[in-house]
């Protein structure tokens, strides 16, 4: 059993991507449906805060964490590779961006792609495992 964990904001950039995204390949389109219900939940709520209390916006963005267990190879790998673009997106508007907002933009992209790298070492890890259960 694989549970992956993201930080609130961190998944929020994750599934905008993949409604960018979504329709181009099957596995993306997987992957948001298993996710969906979850993350409309957690929009409806951010917006709800947004208008109406931004401290708790705020904290609820930055300051909690989604998690999912029993996440399976696949939906690792995509997610992986989602954030991984994410990232990539982040750091070419940094490159950009000669304002104040650059440190935010250094921050995320630091930090997208740190979580690219684990979901990609859970992947690895969680392949190993299959492949010595299949002997």
């Amino acid at each position: 059993m694989t549970t992956v964990t993201f930080s609130t904001w961190q998944f929020v950039r994750l599934m905008v991507r993949l409604e960018e995204t979504r329709d181009q390949r099957a596995d993306r389109r997987r992957l948001y449906a298993t996710w969906q219900s979850d993350w409309e939940k957690l929009d409806a709520e951010l917006e709800r805060l947004r208008a109406k209390d931004f401290a708790a916006f705020s904290d609820l963005m930055m300051d909690h964490e989604v998690s999912f267990e029993s996440v399976d190879l696949d939906d690792l790998k995509t997610a992986a590779e989602v954030v991984e673009e994410v990232a990539a997106q982040v750091a070419h508007a940094r490159k950009s961006d000669g304002g104040a907002r650059r440190q935010d933009l250094d921050f995320e992209a630091e930090e997208l792609a740190a979580l690219g790298k684990a979901l990609r070492q859970s992947q690895a890890a969680k392949a190993g495992q299959a492949g010595r259960t299949k002997k």
